[in-house]
């Protein structure tokens, strides 16, 4: 049970006259170290972290009514989001051990031989032309070489550019590195107890993988294997780089990205009525410094962009009806591919670019400046996501025929 719902701890480069009200307390940080929060703006000092409620407090120019008003919401939404998660993590125990593929002869080889005997307890060099196989993943990698038993190890050095090794987490290339202590340092932080984070949840009622594979056939990492015997698909979440291809390809929405789910975004936009959000992923707030927030904006937070679907953006746009802002200078493709197909329906059928994408701070801040009204959209809730995602797109192609049909008859 916690004693504190939300807790905001003040910070001296923080100016704000937030006071303790409703579910949130107000402490200062060395106050904060005594209590149990559920969510704080502070890391450590609660079991959720919102790092959003620092950034938006630092940068909004809005009143303090609406100051505080917009900090509540932000602290519900990560609550919301907290709950409708469902498991976030992962863990693989990865044994202090080390196949490191190689010819043992050179001497490039025997310095990283040296270096890793230094930090780990079994190693092993294993030639390539002695190498018949590697099966397995993080933490039990399968090694089996020319007649010698099949040999597990945690994690794989190779040395050998030609070699036939898998590209997998826990598999470190020298060649990559230009320091080899850089790469003793991504296997030391992966020895032990080793978390690593959900990103995709498979809904197989939404699912036909008789007549679909397409999630299999796009994954850039084959992360994503297809059983059609057993009607089933699995996600090695350990090497999904969430770059958002199979989310953007699934054509019934089976998969779901769960630092930010379908639900949570219904949920978001329905908190968020007449606000206008902005998107930015968690990494990037720091060289958002110094920019100016004007009101009715209210940012979301997120892990990575790479989850934003078409649908995703239709969702924003019409529910709340005013163009949405995203910063990121890392978008994958698939997000740019579906921010540029919802733009170019709205430039046709309305003359409006609805989602302005920012890759600096100077882009970012103009961005927030051109604010424009929309047609809002409210369509009957539905349990079927493709369903849900069908109505939207058919609300905007009939609006173009329609402009269409008006610009003949005219």
């Amino acid at each position: 049970m916690y004693q504190v719902k939300y807790l905001f701890v003040m910070n001296p480069e923080i100016p704000t006259s937030l006071e303790n009200g409703g579910e949130i307390m107000v402490m200062d940080h060395e106050g904060a170290h005594y209590v149990n929060a559920f969510i704080s703006n502070e890391p450590s000092l609660g079991e959720v972290y919102a790092p959003e409620i620092n950034w938006y407090v630092l940068h909004s120019k809005a009143s303090q009514s609406e100051q505080h008003e917009v900090m509540e919401l932000l602290y519900d939404l990560r609550q919301m989001r907290h709950s409708l998660g469902g498991k976030r993590t992962q863990s693989v125990t990865v044994p202090r051990s080390v196949a490191i593929i190689g010819d043992e002869e050179l001497e490039s080889v025997q310095s990283i031989i040296t270096l890793t005997q230094y930090y780990f307890d079994d190693i092993r060099c294993v030639s390539p032309q002695n190498l018949e196989s590697i099966g397995g993943k993080l933490g039990c990698f399968e090694l089996r070489q020319n007649e010698e038993e099949m040999a597990t190890f945690g994690q794989i050095i190779v040395c050998d550019e030609s070699a036939n090794v898998p590209h997998l987490t826990g598999v470190e290339w020298v060649g990559e590195y230009p320091e080899p202590e850089y790469l003793m340092k991504n296997l030391r932080n992966r020895a032990g107890i080793f978390n690593y984070p959900n990103l995709i949840r498979y809904d197989s009622t939404l699912c036909d993988t008789s007549t679909c594979q397409k999630c299999q056939e796009i994954c850039p990492v084959k992360a994503i294997s297809v059983n059609t015997l057993l009607d089933e698909v699995t996600i090695a979440q350990l090497e999904c780089t969430s770059c958002g291809e199979c989310l953007h390809g699934c054509p019934t929405r089976a998969l779901d990205y769960i630092p930010f789910t379908q639900a949570m975004l219904q949920k978001t936009v329905q908190k968020c009525a007449h606000k206008r959000l902005v998107v930015i992923p968690a990494w990037a707030l720091e060289s958002l410094r110094g920019i100016a927030l004007p009101e009715g904006i209210v940012p979301v937070v997120v892990q990575g962009c790479g989850g934003f679907s078409d649908w995703h953006w239709l969702v924003m746009l019409q529910n709340l009806g005013v163009n949405v802002v995203v910063y990121d200078s890392k978008l994958p493709e698939s997000t740019k591919k579906a921010i540029y197909c919802v733009n170019e329906l709205y430039r046709r059928i309305y003359d409006k670019k609805a989602i302005l994408w920012a890759k600096s701070p100077q882009e970012f801040e103009e961005a927030l400046s051109k604010e424009q009204a929309l047609v809002k959209m409210s369509f009957e809730e539905t349990k079927e996501p493709q369903e849900d995602f069908d109505r939207r797109l058919s609300a905007l192609v009939q609006a173009l025929h329609v402009k269409n049909e008006k610009g003949v008859n005219e």
